[in-house]
């Protein structure tokens, strides 16, 4: 239950291990990383053994970094020489055919198949003895990897290794990062702690961003939360003039969010950064949103009050000089 997954990480959480693993079903896989956010526990990996897609994509940017075993994945960049196709394509074609995605399991089973096949075709014979020499001699890529059989008859196509790279609710992205001959990239060691990981995360939900030092800090008042796609970090940066740090929580966190809104009519400021947006002064209005300053009220015109939209035509026998 969620409470024993609490409870475990409770108990862990004062001296945190290098690497925690994880030997669990995918609803406990789930409940953990959730758990581990709340509770903002930090080891250095996490490993979870039965982690997929899935998962992943339920909890979003929470399972980011996480690492899971597996021998497959539909997005695995593997060419088979038999067939020249990629785990992507033929997973395509699965879907279609069945809609339905493809499992490790079955794709296990299936390359067990072409593999005998293959032996059976090498040796010309279904005799056992000529199909287990050719199986011994196997060395052939596939969608699932390369086959190949030690003296023992063992395959020696490893568990791969998976650490997620970017993730959301639409999609999780993983990358190999072991073993080391078969991997896409380095493995991310350390795991940024919970709060570097709001700078490292593209999504609409973040009040933390890196300041003019390059730390990753909850956005000072007057400031907002900006993603930059190309450095591919949150930045935090100071509403415009002509705008004030308007805050709302976030539905997906719970955290107060930072955002620039233009200043109203009968408002206006001139800095940027500013807490709030400044009542135009007597004799002068601001007749739309986001104005830098207010504008003088017009000859003819005048306003005795602070703040005004617009300027109050002078009455008959009166008037009002034009002051810039």
């Amino acid at each position: 239950t969620r409470e024993h997954v609490r409870e475990v990480l409770q108990a862990m959480a004062a001296n945190p291990p290098d690497l925690f693993v994880g030997c669990v079903y995918a609803a406990a896989c789930q409940m953990f990383m959730e758990e581990m956010q709340v509770l903002t526990f930090q080891a250095q990996a996490v490993l979870m053994s039965s982690c997929t897609a899935a998962e992943f994509q339920r909890v979003g940017s929470t399972s980011r970094y996480v690492i899971g075993m597996t021998p497959w994945l539909p997005e695995f960049p593997f060419l088979s020489e038999v067939t020249n196709r990629t785990p992507a394509g033929f997973s395509e074609v699965y879907r279609k055919k069945f809609d339905d995605e493809p499992t490790y399991q079955g794709m296990s089973a299936q390359m067990s198949l072409l593999a005998y096949a293959e032996a059976i075709e090498a040796a010309q014979s279904t005799d056992s003895v000529a199909v287990s020499a050719q199986l011994r001699a196997m060395q052939i890529k596939t969608i699932f990897g390369d086959i190949s059989f030690d003296e023992n008859g063992q395959g020696q196509n490893p568990f791969k290794g998976v650490q997620v790279m970017t993730a959301s609710t639409e999609q999780a992205t993983m990358k190999i990062v072991s073993p080391a001959d078969s991997s896409e990239m380095p493995m991310v060691y350390p795991m940024p702690t919970w709060v570097e990981r709001e700078c490292l995360t593209e999504g609409t939900y973040s009040s933390y961003g890196l300041n003019s030092s390059g730390s990753c800090v909850e956005c000072l008042p007057g400031h907002t939360s900006e993603w930059n796609s190309t450095s591919k970090r949150r930045f935090c940066l100071p509403c415009p003039a002509g705008t004030f740090p308007s805050y709302r929580d976030s539905s997906s966190k719970g955290q107060v969010m930072h955002v620039c809104r233009s200043c109203p009519v009968g408002r206006a400021s001139r800095a940027e950064a500013a807490a709030e947006c400044d009542l135009c002064p007597l004799g002068r209005f601001a007749n739309a949103t986001g104005r830098t300053e207010c504008l003088a009220c017009p000859p003819g015109r005048a306003e005795a009050e602070l703040g005004k939209e617009e300027c109050t035509t002078c009455a008959a026998g009166s008037y009002m000089p034009y002051e810039n």
